[in-house]
């Protein structure tokens, strides 16, 4: 048999070993713990200088191959669309509340067409499209075994004071059917639906803090009260005391990522990083100019994701690390959940589930796939209203997004991984979701592989 080195090699160099590196493969599952000199006769086709064992192992690993580029090409966009197939049978179901706020946050994607928030649409769920939107579920999948029996409430703020009646009515609605609820809030107005608080009811919520006090209420000011900092950590208190899971998110950028290790701080001050239904995640804030096509000036980084990254490992060191993740797209849990298994790797062919099943149901009848494009009419996937119509552009265009579809990440080793990235991201720019967005993803995916190396396989290979 001739082999070849496979086109889905990850050659990972492991910055703090003089011995090992770490070879990953892009389809098959595998990753191994190697000699710095095989990883690099690999890397440069040296296979005479390989035994013969050896090459049998890699052949049975994948690391070498009988296939050529383009049958590579194949089997992996077949593996692709199996993958996705499968993301496909869960429906998600999401209400968009409402699309007012009681926030200015800085980096907030609809300033544009809220003028900075001077000028929110105030379109909000009445109570006979929120019981039709429950009848369009059934309509989009009858069998309830796949439903997702989590319902998540968006906005906009869909837990405003004045909103309370319509959220009551939402989560009664829904309990008596047999969903709960998930809720992503700024947390302001949350003492005042305290009583839905429960594992049966509102169960989970994400809440986002930017900071300490200072900071946070420069990024996050509520449009009254520019000091929302501490009403928000005392609702925070108040739901994990009711045993509610909560998502605390650091919207993360060159400005505040120094503040981490402080909040990290006061919250075990607290005594509230021991709480297991705390956890705590940092993400990549983005600088929205603009929502609505205009590409000079679209979505912009604050900085770029290696750069996060790096800030990211630094704080959470600087932190003693404590409980804090990042938004890495799942690479580092994919990674180490193989390596504590000894198991092959998990892969993924769809960024998110805007390209399985998720639906997010809107106050006027329309349903998008995407919570960054809400309120978009060219990213309407359907409407609701008398019947369900979905099967539109926008719809074809969401819905078969993978990374057998998309021309450059075919032929990427790391496209199993990624998923394509963001396609809300690039729609915010006014970019064909069609294409990749990559953020300097092999960058990334090394410095997170390193990081596990130093943390996790150290100590495995100690013990």
């Amino acid at each position: 048999m001739i082999f070849r080195t496979s086109s889905y090699n990850i050659h990972i160099d492991l910055k703090n070993s003089d011995q090992y590196d770490l070879l990953i493969h892009g389809y098959t599952g595998a990753l191994d713990l190697v000699s710095k000199e095989l990883a690099m006769h690999l890397k440069t086709d040296k296979l005479d200088k390989i035994s013969a064992e050896t090459i049998n192992s890699l052949e049975k690993r994948g690391y070498l191959t009988e296939k050529s580029p383009d049958e590579e090409r194949t089997y992996i966009a077949k593996i692709a669309e199996i993958i996705h197939n499968k993301q496909k049978k869960k429906n998600h179901f999401l209400f968009a509340v409402t699309y007012d706020c009681n926030f200015r946050c800085v980096y907030c994607y609809l300033n544009e067409i809220s003028t900075q928030g001077k000028s929110w649409s105030k379109n909000t769920f009445a109570k006979e499209m929120v019981d039709r939107a429950y009848a369009a579920m059934l309509e989009i999948e009858p069998d309830l075994k796949n439903h997702d029996k989590t319902i998540t409430l968006y906005g906009g703020e869909p837990l405003l004071f004045e909103n309370y009646d319509i959220v009551k009515h939402i989560i009664d609605t829904g309990v008596e059917k047999g969903y709960n609820f998930f809720a992503i809030t700024n947390g302001y107005d949350l003492n005042y639906f305290k009583e839905f608080l429960g594992k049966e009811k509102l169960a989970s919520l994400q809440i986002t803090l930017d900071g300490m006090q200072d900071k946070h209420n420069s990024r996050r000011p509520h449009y009254k009260n520019t000091d929302s900092f501490d009403k928000i950590l005392s609702n925070i208190e108040m739901a994990l005391d009711k045993e509610i899971r909560i998502s605390l998110r650091i919207n993360t950028d060159g400005s505040n990522v120094d503040d981490i290790p402080d909040l990290l701080s006061l919250f075990k001050s607290k005594g509230l990083l021991e709480n297991p239904n705390l956890n705590i995640n940092t993400a990549l804030a983005q600088k929205y100019e603009s929502c609505i096509g205009d590409t000079e000036s679209g979505v912009k980084q604050t900085m770029d994701r290696p750069k996060y990254m790096d800030e990211y490992y630094k704080a959470k060191k600087e932190s003693n690390d404590y409980r804090v993740s990042c938004q890495d797209y799942g690479v580092t849990q994919t990674l180490q959940n193989a390596i504590k298994t000894d198991s092959l790797i998990n892969y993924k062919s769809t960024f998110c589930a805007a390209h399985a099943n998720m639906k997010i149901f809107d106050a006027l009848g329309d349903i998008y796939a995407c919570w960054d494009v809400i309120g978009m009419e060219d990213h309407k996937i359907g409407s609701y209203k008398e019947n369900v119509d979905l099967h539109n552009d926008a719809y074809d265009m969401w819905v078969t997004r993978n990374i057998s579809n998309i021309k450059s990440c075919s032929k990427c080793k790391y496209a199993l991984f990624c998923g394509g990235g963001c396609a809300g991201q690039l729609a915010l720019r006014g970019i064909e979701i069609t294409k990749s967005n990559c953020e300097n993803f092999p960058q990334v995916f090394s410095k997170i592989a390193n990081e596990i190396y130093d943390t996790e396989i150290v100590k495995k290979l100690n013990q």
